[in-house]
């Protein structure tokens, strides 16, 4: 996985879905009720609301937990191949709407889809280099692809 010393793995008990919601958990965005979401948003300051980036083809449990959660929601869209746009990840990064801002990138490694593998590689490169944090969700790809391979 390339994982480093400045790296966490979560084993949360029931899945990828599980991991995601104890980091949503531990950055105190957790999906709550929508009433409750809209009052706690409208007193957050814009530096202290997450912004988490996420691609096109995400599994819907990563999608609308995030949707439900206190963090403003920047879906990627697919370049000409297919594939996640980069260049437009790394135009939603540069934007001065989120500077200042703490920011997450919860990429799924492939479509349950379609089977369109991302280049989690890539988009964690991207991302740090912005200072994001990167959440890698594999559910997808677990009963395909070696660990290694992914």
């Amino acid at each position: 996985m390339g994982a480093g010393p400045g790296d966490a793995l979560l084993f949360c008990g029931s899945g990828a879905t599980a991991a995601a919601r104890r980091l949503q958990e531990a950055l105190g965005v957790a999906p709550c009720t929508p009433a409750l979401r809209d009052a706690v948003r409208r007193l957050l300051r814009p530096e202290e609301r997450w912004v988490v980036f996420v691609g096109p083809y995400e599994h819907h449990s990563n999608l609308l937990s995030w949707r439900r959660s206190l963090a403003e929601v920047v879906e990627i869209g697919v370049d000409a191949e297919g594939l996640v746009d980069v260049a437009a990840l790394r135009r939603a990064l540069a934007s001065p709407e989120y500077a200042d801002r703490p920011m997450l990138g919860s990429f799924s490694a492939c479509s349950n889809v379609t089977g369109v593998m991302t280049d989690t590689r890539q988009l964690a490169r991207v991302l740090h280099e912005h200072g994001v944090r990167v959440l890698r969700l594999r559910r997808e790809v677990r009963d395909t692809r070696p660990a290694g391979r992914i």
